[in-house]
């Protein structure tokens, strides 16, 4: 089960988001989640760079050692930290998250910094932890501006359905 897990979270981990870059190279089109509305940010708020699917795995109880998770993790993600998943949540006690060990913060991901560290948690409030950690992705996070045709029609379709098609005025 833990395998097919993070499997299937490293594949989620691994979509590509449909993003054109700025052709002047000054600003960058993103927008926060829950948002419609498309926001125009300076190279410091690079969508690609604060772009982030947070994945995680809820389950009732743990019979995994953490060392075995953790090299489940690495072996599995083929040690690529952006692939990881970012959290575990055992219901009955406790979580695995990442932690940045010089500011001792839990952090949503192990991309949110360089120094991050895989820990387990032992506590009666993970899932209450975990609401927390959706709440901030959802506020501290980007996703791309919405484009529902790119999405409604195969490529160029529409543009050669509005090319092609006879209009009369009324």
């Amino acid at each position: 089960m833990l395998e097919s897990s993070i499997s299937n979270l490293k594949t989620v981990k691994s979509l590509k988001r449909y993003y054109v870059p700025p052709q002047d190279g000054r600003f960058y089109s993103f927008r926060h989640y829950l948002s419609s509305l498309p926001v125009h940010g300076d190279s410091e708020e690079n969508f690609v760079r604060n772009n982030k699917i947070f994945t995680f795995v809820i389950c009732h109880d743990n019979e995994c050692s953490f060392n075995l998770i953790q090299n489940k993790i690495n072996e599995l993600c083929e040690n690529k930290r952006e692939l990881y998943l970012d959290k575990i949540v055992v219901v009955t006690s406790g979580f695995f998250s990442f932690m940045d060990p010089l500011s001792r913060r839990l952090q949503l991901s192990v991309t949110d910094s360089d120094n991050s560290v895989f820990i387990q948690m032992d506590t009666k409030y993970s899932f209450n932890q975990l609401v927390i950690d959706l709440n901030d992705f959802v506020k501290n996070k980007y996703t791309v501006p919405i484009c529902i045709t790119r999405y409604l029609f195969p490529k160029n379709t529409l543009d050669y359905i509005i090319k092609n098609t006879s209009f009369k005025k009324f």
